[in-house]
C-alpha cells in the first residue's frame, strides 16, 4: 500500500508540473523559446512533400531544438539539459538519439550530415517521459548547477513527504496520508517548448 502511495503522490507532482509548464507557455513565447513544427507537411522552397522517413523527421526536428537551445543560452546563459515529453513523443525523441549516434563516419570530415556523437547538443539532453504531458509538447529546461536557486527554473519543495492523520469519529478508527509539496517555476527564461503536430502516421 504504501508503494501506491508513493506512486500516487509522483503522478500528482507529475500532473502539477505539466499543468505549470503549460501555463508558463505565454512567457516563452515572450521569451523566444517558442516553436511549432507541423510533420505532416514541410514547405521547401514552395515544394510540399510528405516526410517517408526518419532522415525528413530528423532535419524538422533538430533544427527547432537547436534554436531554442540557444536562445535559452542567449537569455539564460545555460543550455538546456532535459527535455519533457509525453509518452511517445519521447520514444520519438529518444528514437532520433539513436539514429544520430549510429550513423557511422558522419561529422568525422566526410561528406556527411555534420553530427557527432560527442558534441551535438541534441545528443546531450537527457529525455524525460510523463504520462501528464500531452502528445506533441516537447518541453525543454535547464539544470541548475550544484543546485543553485538562483539559477532554477523549476522548483520542487517537499517537506514531510509521507504522513499520517489519525481521526476518530464515534470510536471509528481513519487513516489519512498527508504530503506537503509544492512545485513552483520561479523562472521562465530557462524553459523552452516545441509544439508538434503530425505525430499519428509515426505512431499507427
Amino acid at each position: 500500500l504504501s508503494e501506491a502511495i508513493k506512486r500516487q503522490i509522483l503522478l500528482n507532482r507529475d500532473t502539477d508540473l505539466a499543468f505549470f509548464l503549460l501555463a508558463s507557455e505565454g512567457d516563452m513565447a515572450t521569451n523566444g523559446t517558442a516553436q511549432t513544427l507541423n510533420l505532416a507537411s514541410f514547405d521547401m522552397t514552395g515544394i510540399r512533400f510528405q516526410p517517408e522517413n526518419i532522415i525528413d523527421v530528423f532535419k524538422a526536428i533538430i533544427p527547432k531544438i537547436a534554436i531554442i537551445s540557444g536562445a535559452i543560452r542567449r537569455n539564460f546563459n545555460m543550455y538546456p539539459t532535459y527535455m519533457v515529453a509525453g509518452l511517445k513523443t519521447a520514444a520519438l525523441l529518444r528514437s532520433l538519439q539513436t539514429f544520430a549516434i549510429a550513423m557511422p563516419g558522419i561529422g568525422q570530415g566526410d561528406a556527411g550530415i555534420g553530427w557527432t556523437g560527442d558534441t551535438a547538443q541534441f545528443l546531450k539532453m537527457k529525455i524525460l517521459e510523463s504520462n501528464a504531458v500531452q502528445e506533441g509538447k516537447i518541453y525543454m529546461s535547464t539544470k541548475a548547477p550544484n543546485d543553485a536557486l538562483e539559477k532554477s527554473t523549476i522548483v520542487d519543495l517537499i517537506y514531510q513527504p509521507i504522513y499520517i492523520v489519525t481521526e476518530v469519529t464515534d470510536g471509528n478508527t481513519r487513516n489519512f496520508v498527508r504530503a506537503r509539496t509544492m512545485i513552483e517555476i520561479p523562472r521562465t527564461d530557462g524553459l523552452g517548448v516545441i509544439n508538434v503536430t503530425g505525430l499519428t502516421p509515426y505512431f499507427g
